[in-house]
């Protein structure tokens, strides 16, 4: 399993340093020395902005450093890492799975974890490892929980270990427990004849990881100065608190579905137009809540029903992807197919259940569905391997997100970065108004299109992508300041004495403003 894994991901090694991974390794002095491992361990995962982006992993950024040091900073290597934690959590799943179903059943299911094409965001993505460590961890972590003495010192400090790597290599393993929980009810060791022998072999090591995942959030808190992060996703930045931030949330989770049963198209990006705030009640949002309610529902009732994998089954996505869903906080991204790294283990565990129900029916049957799964493991391993180049470079990542969804404001906001570098001003120009025009809420895109106006001597462009920013945000310095800077440039006296003078009212204190003041003879406004 793990060779397979290893084996369908190796063209990967072509690769280079692909959008975050351009920042976050590529440019980031912090790991390109093993000098002070320790201040790699106590500051935050970007190099900038610790409290507006407020993400703290530790252990992914320590690897970066070792395979910088190991690689000598070479793309391949870092490729490779991703490919061997890959092949790592494809076995241990295939492990994991084996205590649940028959050898076949559980080697189809782990099968088609590896293979399946929504791993190419996590395994082809140098940043994705991330998901892939707290999978693997997390597999891990319930394969000592399972399989170790429930009263052993073993699983008292195995657990709460593997626990706590998990979180620092991502903040969503903060829901370890509570799988393990769902583990132990799907496995039926969680039964209510025998709830308290249960709750007395199980307590010690709940609250170790309990006391780890407190030591963790006073940890995180005092390096990032922050709790949740400043910078979430565009549509969440634009829907006010309530139920127009739980409708758009909600509408990721059709999509969540889709990725998971028919992966044939594969997105980078998910933000808008692609999913769009949830003013009403949209059909998207209100499937994002029908298929929610069932799974939860469905699967409480199921376990009481005593239905434990169906349970599992249906009760793991919930609450596996609960602190990236937006339900609770609002974060940095609506929906990212790397997230879902873990999730596919519902679809893994639910193939091996069904081939093991065929077998059980009638045992002619299960040559047939193992036929059938290698059919689907085999087109699922070719779109894996037809994806992996779209992850060669950022150009090219924003490139295939153009070609398949021309409506994303991120692709056309990079196709105007691109034909600014490459000196194509009027093609840059037409991006940037398209950009604006797809989606109107974002201000570093003002800005950066005033930016390239104003260095490419189009001084009524940059006038003009002021003045729109300021149609949105009329109280925003920034945006009066180029305002001011740009009708002065133009010798429109008027226009800029307009400016500074509102500029002044909402910040009376700015030198710019005053000085722009001085020099063209306005008022200062009480």
């Amino acid at each position: 399993m793990a060779l397979l894994a290893l084996v369908l991901y190796l063209p990967a090694l072509r690769n280079g340093f692909a959008y975050d991974a351009v920042a976050l390794v590529e440019e980031d002095a912090r790991i390109h020395s093993l000098d002070q491992p320790g201040e790699l361990l106590t500051s935050s995962y970007w190099p900038f902005g610790q409290a507006t982006l407020a993400l703290y992993r530790p252990l992914v950024t320590l690897s970066f450093a070792l395979d910088w040091a190991v690689y000598d900073g070479a793309a391949w290597g870092f490729h490779l890492t991703n490919a061997v934690a890959h092949a790592l959590a494809s076995a241990l799943l295939f492990l994991l799975l084996a205590g649940l179903a028959s050898a076949p059943a559980a080697l189809a299911g782990a099968a088609l974890f590896a293979v399946h094409p929504v791993q190419v965001e996590s395994v082809a993505t140098i940043v994705g490892r991330a998901d892939i460590f707290v999978a693997g961890l997390t597999f891990a972590a319930m394969m000592a929980w399972t399989r170790l003495p429930p009263r052993g010192g073993a699983v008292l400090v195995a657990v709460p270990a593997l626990f706590l790597l998990a979180l620092g290599a991502k903040e969503s393993a903060i829901m370890l427990p509570a799988l393990l929980v769902l583990f132990d009810a799907g496995t039926g060791r969680v039964r209510r004849a025998r709830l308290r022998e249960w709750a007395r072999e199980r307590a010690a090591p709940l609250a170790a990881m309990a006391l780890v995942a407190v030591g963790y959030l006073i940890v995180r808190t005092a390096v990032l100065g922050a709790v949740a992060p400043e910078s979430v996703n565009p549509i969440m930045a634009v829907t006010p608190p309530g139920f127009t931030r739980l409708r758009s949330a909600l509408q990721a989770w059709p999509e969540i579905l889709r990725l998971l049963v028919m992966p044939r198209v594969l997105l980078a990006d998910y933000s808008p137009r692609i999913l769009m705030p949830a003013a009403s009640w949209t059909p998207r949002a209100l499937a994002g809540l029908l298929l929610l309610c069932a799974a939860v529902s469905g699967g409480l009732v199921a376990l009481l029903r005593g239905k434990g994998r169906a349970g599992l089954a249906l009760l793991w996505a919930p609450i596996a992807l609960l602190p990236v869903s937006n339900l609770i906080v609002p974060i940095g991204i609506l929906l990212a197919e790397r997230t879902l790294y873990i999730a596919v283990f519902v679809v893994a565990l639910g193939l091996a259940a069904v081939i093991d129900a065929v077998g059980t029916s009638r045992q002619g049957r299960v040559r047939g569905a193992l036929a059938l799964t290698a059919v689907v493991c085999t087109l699922f391993a070719a779109r894996t391997i037809h994806r992996l180049p779209s992850w060669n470079s950022t150009d090219e990542v924003f490139r295939t997100l153009m070609r398949d969804r021309p409506d994303s404001y991120r692709a056309t906001w990079h196709f105007a970065r691109m034909a600014w570098r490459d000196g194509q001003l009027d093609s840059a120009l037409a991006y940037y108004r398209s950009t604006i025009s797809l989606w109107p809420y974002a201000p570093p895109v003002y800005l950066e299109a005033g930016m390239f106006a104003t260095e490419t001597g189009q001084e009524r462009e940059a006038r003009s992508f002021a003045e729109q920013a300021l149609e949105h945000w009329p109280d925003d310095a920034m945006f009066l300041r180029r305002l001011a800077v740009s009708s002065l440039n133009l010798h429109d006296t008027a226009a800029a004495r307009s400016a500074v003078e509102r500029g002044l009212r909402v910040a009376p204190d700015d030198p710019l403003f005053t000085a722009m003041s001085q020099a063209i003879g306005g008022t200062t406004p009480r």
